[in-house]
C-alpha cells in the first residue's frame, strides 16, 4: 500500500532527520526539475541546496505574475489549479499558486498526520494544533 509506505518513510525521517531532509529534497528535485526556477540549480548536489540564496516574497513576485499569465513552468510542474493564501505573518497575506502535484503532496501529508494522530493519540491528549489561516 502506497499510503503505508509513505507513512513509514515519514516515521523514518523522524528517527533520522538528515535522511528525511535528503529524501524530501530528492523528491522535490524530481518533481520540480522541469521548472525554470529549479533548473538554475539543477547541477547542485542535494547537499548544495543549503547554499541557495533565501528569497523574499517581493523577489519572486515577478515569477508569480508569470504563473498567473499562464507561464506556470517558471515555478510549477503543472498549471495551477488553485491558489493558497499565506497567513501573512510577515505582512499582508500572499497568494501562492498550487498545482495538482502540490495538492497530492498536501493530501499525503494530511493522511500521515491522521495516522500519526491515531497512533499517538495518548501522547497528544489535550493538545490541538491548527494549521488553518485566520478568517
Amino acid at each position: 500500500m502506497r499510503e503505508l509506505a509513505c507513512y513509514s518513510r515519514w516515521v523514518g525521517s523522524l528517527r533520522d532527520p538528515a535522511w528525511g531532509q535528503e529524501h524530501a529534497m530528492e523528491l522535490l528535485s524530481r518533481i520540480y526539475s522541469e521548472t525554470e526556477a529549479w533548473s538554475r540549480y539543477a547541477d547542485l548536489p542535494i547537499q548544495g541546496f543549503t547554499r541557495l540564496p533565501i528569497a523574499e516574497y517581493r523577489q519572486v513576485r515577478q515569477l508569480l505574475r508569470a504563473v498567473a499569465q499562464g507561464e506556470y513552468h517558471v515555478l510549477l510542474p503543472a498549471p495551477p489549479v488553485a491558489y493558497a493564501l499565506s497567513s501573512g505573518s510577515t505582512g499582508s497575506p500572499k497568494a501562492i499558486p498550487i498545482s495538482d502535484v502540490d495538492i497530492e503532496l498536501r493530501t499525503m501529508s494530511a493522511a500521515r498526520a491522521m495516522v500519526a494522530y491515531a497512533e499517538l493519540r495518548e501522547f497528544l491528549e489535550g493538545v490541538c494544533l491548527s494549521n488553518i489561516p485566520p478568517q
